[in-house]
């Protein structure tokens, strides 16, 4: 810990993690690790590298944390000031957030099965100029005391305040800004227990005065005093801007305040809220009225412990249980159902997906889109065997989805033709199904899920139509092939390429539905 990359059984780290080599000249590797372990070398001894144990901090300060001490996760958003802040304590790790409020919801999600309450506690947030280099690491309470009296007097305050009314245990969390992004890492302070001559357990903060009278430089004192414990801690990030991009991309802030509303919990939908969570959506309605039977979970996010049970309420659950610092709520009832009782939550909606896969439904959707009860609209389907899918986007108010679709719900734009029927029946009354897996059907969830993602960063500012194709082989393999109008569009495609394309959705005049005008 004097000089940097040097590991803690005298190994030199010479080349980053992510570095390649060529296996099949050991020479070339030889020469290229002596040479970058000599440079190394020489900047450390100049003194020239030093800096190193600042930008990379995290990892030479995990190097003095013991494997068995308290794990710390960090829900917190804002670093730029010292205060107060709420720790959950819980037997497995600590969590830390900048309110008990945003502590308490994200437990709940997370541990569901749990019944009754997640109490906090406050623990110290203090913020430094800079992250401390290996010879500053605190090694007693004493020197916890030192940095933040040295190196942030503000918090100086808050640390009063928490130690007359706190006497069993502190957390202080450390953060400072790095080349790289934020440093945080902290420190668990635990008061001896004392006892008198008789063995009797005594209050050490309060010896010799009466509570609430002990000076604050004596509580000081004997709270960071010699016989008070010390434990380094990691602290692991959970928050939203850390998961979906590491403080890297641009767009978790805008996606995490999105609010998006899911029609249709199937084989696309639930997917398709899969990877919109993942992707960083911050808050989800889920809204569907079926249960899931053994026969849908071929195609679907949810298993057979899901058997019949609502799809939207289980799909919530799941996700909340992935992704805690999102929003996920449900609703099981149809698409028509929920526009009518929620006008509130409609009105708040950035985007609509709806992958019902019923006609009846995409016109009653499309209608308030005409009407503007809804402001941008995804409406998503397959084609047989799903061989092709379609996403389209309704944004802008220059055209509606039935300007091309007749009124039995066909697209202008088809990319298949059969010349048999390609619906399934089951041994049962209205039990029909289209015969495909989950792997046919991955790329059309993706891309409908590229396109709301598209949408809600504001990439796509006009109604778009975007097509994927799977390749005329696959097709031909299953009694189909390419319509005409699809070969006019992609005249010269080899058998084997999978296409995707993206159209403009645009007004038609002899549109059943709006005319080819939609009034604002």
């Amino acid at each position: 810990m004097h000089w940097p990359h040097i590991e803690a059984d005298g190994i030199v780290c010479a080349l980053p993690e992510s570095a390649t080599h060529n296996p099949y000249d050991p020479v070339s590797v030889l020469d290229r690790l002596l040479g970058e372990t000599a440079s190394l070398i020489d900047e450390c001894s100049q003194g020239l590298r030093m800096e190193d144990f600042q930008s990379e901090f995290l990892s030479y300060w995990s190097r003095t944390v013991n494997s068995s001490s308290t794990k710390i996760v960090s829900l917190m958003l804002t670093f730029e000031s010292s205060r107060l802040i709420a720790v959950w304590r819980g037997t497995e790790h600590y969590l830390i957030a900048d309110t008990g409020g945003q502590a308490a919801e994200w437990l709940r999600r997370r541990y569901a099965d749990h019944e009754g309450t997640f109490l906090t506690e406050e623990a110290l947030l203090v913020t430094l100029a800079r992250p401390l280099f290996p010879h500053e690491y605190p090694m007693n309470a004493l020197d916890v005391l030192r940095v933040i009296r040295e190196r942030c007097s503000s918090a100086m305050g808050f640390l009063s305040a928490f130690i007359s009314r706190r006497t069993e245990c502190l957390l202080v969390i450390f953060y400072a800004p790095t080349q790289n992004g934020p440093a945080i890492a902290g420190v668990k302070i635990s008061l001896p227990v004392a006892s008198n001559v008789l063995g009797r357990k005594t209050e050490p903060m309060t010896q010799g005065f009466r509570p609430g009278k002990v000076p604050i430089d004596l509580s000081l004192a004997r709270y960071f005093g010699s016989k008070s414990r010390l434990e380094r801690v990691i602290v692991e990030r959970a928050d939203a801007m850390w998961i979906h991009g590491r403080d890297h991309d641009i767009r978790t802030k805008q996606l995490h305040n999105s609010k998006v509303a899911i029609f249709g919990i199937g084989s696309i939908g639930s997917f398709v809220a899969e990877h919109l969570a993942a992707a960083g959506v911050g808050n989800l309605i889920l809204i569907d009225p079926e249960t899931l039977t053994f026969a849908n979970t071929g195609r679907h996010l949810l298993g057979a412990d899901n058997q019949g049970k609502p799809k939207a309420l289980e799909v919530a659950k799941l996700l909340r249980r992935r992704f805690p610092h999102h929003h996920i709520e449900y609703f099981c009832m149809t698409a028509q159902e929920f526009i009518r009782e929620n006008k509130v939550i409609i009105n708040g909606l950035d985007l609509v997906v709806s992958v019902t896969g019923n006609w009846e439904t995409d016109t009653f959707v499309n209608d308030r889109y005409v009407q503007a009860l809804l402001q941008r609209v995804l409406f998503g389907w397959t084609e047989p065997h799903a061989v092709a899918g379609h996403a389209v986007l309704l944004t802008g108010r220059d055209s509606c989805l039935c300007c091309h679709f007749d009124a039995a719900g066909r697209c202008d734009l088809r990319i298949s033709q059969w010349d048999e029927e390609t619906y399934q029946q089951e041994p049962a009354c209205g039990g029909i199904f289209q015969p495909y897996g989950p792997v046919e059907i991955a790329m059309t969830n993706a891309m409908i899920a590229s396109v709301a993602l598209e949408a809600l960063c504001g990439k796509l500012t006009g109604s778009v139509h975007r097509v994927y194709a799977t390749d005329q082989k696959t097709i031909g393999e299953l009694g189909g092939r390419y319509t005409d109008k699809w070969r006019e569009l992609m005249p010269s495609v080899d058998d084997d390429l999978k296409i995707s394309k993206t159209l403009l959705w645009r007004s038609n005049p002899e549109c059943l539905r709006c005319g080819g005008k939609i009034s604002c």
